[in-house]
This record gives structure tokens, C-alpha cells and sequence, in this order.
């Protein structure tokens, strides 16, 4: 091995150093979602949390509150276009428990407020979905979603239900 020493700082500095590369990943992000919401003419304004909300039906099933096994299908991109996830690759509705964080933060924040039978379109600024880490695929290293990207769902609830009740023996 040969080692080369390329800048010698201070922890403070070095700190410092992250910090910039960070915030400039941040602003790269912003710009991004701010030039979709535009080119897409979204009148929505952002939640307090900073998650946008579309919806495009309103549905009649259950309220998802925490604890409701909630099923949904749905279709991931970045503002490109780029399809990165969804349920019609898997050939079958993707199903969680609410509350029990198993999905990322937008989708148990976002969907506190909606029901069964609702049919909207996501909006999520990375801070809310993958964040400054991103997701790898496990199996070759590569970014699945890449830090810093914020991320749209269109997404439709297909149902919302009680846990089911275990037997005892």
C-alpha cells in the first residue's frame, strides 16, 4: 500500500468541512424537489412536517390509526421519473402494521390522516424517506435510492384492518 496524506485538520475543522458537504447535498435536494413541485404545477403546500399530500380520491374504509394492519399498492420515483420500487413488480399489494416503524417516516406520518380507499400521490423530501444514508441493494452494493433524494409515491390504500386475533392452544 502506498499512503498519501492529503490534509491534516482539526476535529472542529473537519466538523466544519462535513457540515458544508452536507448542506450543499441538502440545497441539491431542495432545488431538485422545488423544480418538480414547479414543472408539475403542485398548488399543494407542504405539510408541517414538509411532506406534500395530493389526494386524488377520497376513500370510505377505516381510518389508519396505530395498530391497523393497513395494505397498499403503490409506485416509487425520484423527480426524474425514474421508477425505484412499487407493488406491480412484486405482482401483489405491500402490507404493514401502522406504528410499528417498519416503513419509512412519511409513509406513518402521512398516513396518521388517511383511510382505506384513498388514492393520493406522496411527496417526500429525503429527511422523511431514506435521508443522508440512502438504501443499497444488499446483494451488490449499489444505491437503490441514492442520499438525498426526495422521493414520490403514488399510492392507493387498499384496505385498513384490525390485527387479527391469535388463538390460543
Amino acid at each position: 500500500f502506498d499512503i498519501k496524506v492529503l490534509n491534516i485538520q482539526s476535529p472542529q475543522e473537519a466538523e466544519e468541512e462535513i457540515q458544508l458537504k452536507l448542506s450543499e447535498q441538502e440545497r441539491k435536494e431542495l432545488a431538485e424537489l422545488n423544480k418538480y413541485i414547479y414543472d408539475n404545477k403542485i398548488d399543494v403546500k407542504p405539510d408541517a412536517e414538509g411532506y406534500y399530500l395530493i389526494m386524488k380520491e377520497k376513500g370510505k374504509g377505516e381510518a389508519i390509526d396505530s395498530g391497523k394492519v393497513v395494505t397498499v399498492e403503490y409506485e416509487g420515483r425520484f423527480t426524474d421519473g425514474k421508477v425505484f420500487d412499487g407493488t406491480k413488480a412484486a405482482g401483489r399489494p405491500y402490507t404493514f402494521v401502522s406504528g410499528t416503524h417498519r416503513v419509512i417516516k412519511g409513509w406513518e406520518i402521512a398516513m396518521k390522516n388517511l383511510h382505506g380507499g384513498d388514492k393520493f400521490t406522496l411527496i417526500l423530501p429525503s429527511k422523511l424517506g431514506y435521508g443522508e444514508e440512502g438504501i443499497r441493494n444488499p446483494r451488490n452494493g449499489t444505491f437503490v435510492v441514492p442520499p438525498y433524494k426526495a422521493l414520490i409515491f403514488d399510492m392507493s390504500i387498499v384496505s385498513v384492518e384490525d390485527v387479527p386475533a391469535v388463538s390460543g392452544r
